[in-house]
């Protein structure tokens, strides 16, 4: 399995955790953003990076921090793989 591959099949199983509970997700494939998908309902806007090892979480929520325009419901998150998906988050809730 290249790179790519085992890259798109954590994107695409983030996203469907995200569609399962209600959200529409669009994922960037291929893409050198600063996030992988974009999932909203009527209330969030999440922005997610997905990385195969751990030790870029905190460079992938940095990226996201600085390239992302704050707003109101706006979270993001960075996800690996291994028991514990969800590595960072930083969520700024409407005000």
């Amino acid at each position: 399995m290249t790179n790519y591959e085992s890259g798109a099949r954590l994107e695409r199983a983030v996203r469907d955790i995200y569609s399962t509970r209600g959200y529409y997700c669009m994922r960037s494939a291929g893409s050198k953003g600063p996030a992988d998908l974009h999932c909203a309902n009527e209330y969030l806007s999440v922005y997610i990076q997905c990385k195969r090892r751990g030790e870029d979480a905190t460079e992938a929520m940095a990226r996201m921090e600085r390239e992302i325009p704050r707003g109101p419901s706006r979270r993001l998150e960075v996800w690996g793989p291994g028991p514990e998906l969800l590595l960072a988050q930083d969520w700024i809730p409407e005000v």
